[in-house]
């Protein structure tokens, strides 16, 4: 899954250079924090979700985040 997540946060960060931080639930632990930061100078912000929590949800400021499959996004 962390594979996948860096090829997906690599495309994003070529694409989208405005872009700066991105969430990610606890499945992204790891490794894949310090990459984001040293590879791509992306801040990768772990959330902490809560269990009945699905979807997607409204963060401070006014953005939408969006919750899907690494395999659904990186098509």
């Amino acid at each position: 899954m962390v594979d996948a997540a860096a090829g997906l946060l690599a495309r994003l960060r070529r694409l989208h250079r405005d872009i700066t931080l991105v969430w990610a639930d606890g499945g992204y632990t790891g490794g894949l924090v310090g990459w984001c930061r040293d590879k791509l100078a992306l801040t990768l912000e772990i959330v902490k979700r809560t269990d009945g929590m699905e979807g997607s949800w409204c963060c401070r400021g006014g953005c939408t985040v969006v919750t899907a499959a690494p395999t659904r996004l990186a098509a």
